[in-house]
């Protein structure tokens, strides 16, 4: 039996929107096969992904995208860095 939408027994509450966010930003780039200096297009970040993400997430996404700059993976045009590549690959 399939379960309800209203069914939260599969939901995880404990999940970071942080780190959520962090691995879909590298799942994309690993997914164009990117190389250092490639950047994610824009339109996917704003118009696809960010509107995919729950209220909380989206609260969190700024945060997150500062993070990875900040922890030298990717530049501020979301390009990616060496040492995001290393991470990905």
């Amino acid at each position: 039996m399939k379960p309800s939408k209203n069914d939260l027994r599969d939901v995880n509450f404990t999940d970071d929107p942080k780190e959520k966010i962090k691995k879909d930003i590298f799942a994309k780039f690993r997914d164009m096969k990117a190389k250092v200096g490639h950047t994610i297009p824009s339109k996917w970040l704003t118009l696809r992904y960010y509107h995919s993400l729950t209220p909380k997430e989206q609260e969190y996404f700024e945060i997150a995208i500062k993070e990875l700059v900040d922890e030298g993976f990717i530049d501020n045009n979301m390009g990616l860095k060496q040492k995001g590549y290393d991470k990905i690959y």
